[in-house]
């Protein structure tokens, strides 16, 4: 591997751009997860609770998949911004 002496300004700066591009994706899926995460934290007690609080006859399990869906959902937006933002710089 070359050190970084031994690299042309060019090349340093490519270099640069290539790993602040890789952190800047890496922060942006790393927000998404946590907020998937909240999402989920969220949205599975709720869940739970509605389920818990519906008549008895009712049939409300459906409604455990909404958090789930909620957090791929927030995952997706994240994933594709994050390709967004590797495709730009």
């Amino acid at each position: 591997m070359a050190e970084p002496d031994d690299l042309s300004p060019e090349e340093l700066a490519l270099v640069d751009e290539a790993v602040r591009t890789g952190m800047r994706r890496r922060r942006i899926l790393i927000t998404g997860y946590l907020i998937s995460l909240a999402v989920l934290l969220l949205g599975l007690p709720t869940a739970l609770y509605y389920i818990g609080s519906s008549g008895r006859g009712e049939w409300a399990a459906p409604v455990m998949l909404a958090p789930w869906a909620a957090a791929g959902a927030v995952m997706w937006c994240f994933g594709r911004w994050s390709r967004r933002a590797a495709r730009r710089a």
